[in-house]
Order: C-alpha cells, then sequence, then structure tokens
C-alpha cells in the first residue's frame, strides 16, 4: 500500500509540472532575422505558420541516412532554462537521435557538426539527392 502511495504523490506531482508546464507554454515565429518571437495569439500564430519555411538544414548521407533540421515553434524545454524552439533529428534504419536548440545559429552549428561527425567516424558521404525519395509535405 505505502508503494502505491508513492507511485500517487510522485504522478500527481508529475501531472502539476506538466499543467504548469502547459499553461506557460506558448507558440513562437520566427522575426525576418529569423529570430523567434514568443505569439500569444494562436491565430496569428497559425497564419504565420501557412507560409513559414521552418527547415534550416536537410542533409541526405550515404547508408540511408538523413539529418533533417527544423524550427518547432513550440518549447520542448520541459524544466527550467531557456526555451528549446529548434530540433536536428538523424534518420537512419536502426536509430534516430535528437537534438534540441535556443537559436538559428546554434542550430545550423549542431546539425553541422552532427554531418561532420557522421563522415568522419562513420565514413559517410554527402549524397545530392534524397535517397529515401521522401515527400515534402506543404
Amino acid at each position: 500500500m505505502a508503494e502505491r502511495d508513492e507511485i500517487r504523490r510522485y504522478l500527481d506531482e508529475k501531472w502539476r509540472e506538466f499543467s504548469k508546464w502547459l499553461k506557460t507554454s506558448r507558440h513562437y515565429i520566427l522575426d525576418e532575422n529569423r529570430q523567434p518571437v514568443a505569439c500569444e495569439d494562436m491565430r496569428e500564430a497559425m497564419r504565420w505558420w501557412e507560409g513559414a519555411d521552418i527547415h534550416v538544414a536537410d542533409t541526405y548521407l550515404t547508408g540511408d541516412i538523413r539529418v533533417s533540421t527544423v524550427f518547432l515553434g513550440l518549447n520542448h524545454n520541459y524544466g527550467s532554462g531557456p526555451p528549446l524552439l529548434f530540433e536536428t533529428a538523424v534518420f537512419r534504419p536502426d536509430v534516430e537521435v535528437m537534438n534540441r536548440y535556443e537559436t538559428w545559429e546554434e542550430t545550423e552549428f549542431g546539425h553541422q557538426m552532427i554531418v561532420e561527425d557522421l563522415i568522419k567516424n562513420e565514413g559517410r558521404e554527402i549524397v545530392e539527392e534524397d535517397p529515401l525519395n521522401a515527400e515534402v509535405i506543404e
């Protein structure tokens, strides 16, 4: 019974933390200088997203690997600290790795470091065409 009460307290605390995060969560858009701007009006954010180019970088490498970096528009930092609004994901047949960033510049650098690491440590090469024939969703 004590273990059940402990689990209940833990889950209640996590729910309170999530509820607090949800109330303070904001939508973000990018200004003309690619700087994130908090957007309190969801309709304004939706209008921005209709024509937004959220791709920071997209690199295809040998071995069916794709490194994709995008602007998320929502804070993915679920704790304290600056908002994490960008994400780099490495898609490959057996692994998916994600890193999140605060700024466009930091994101570009992080994307490039991941690509360089795959080239240096795994012997991958950049390919010019999409080997996976992925469709761009518009």
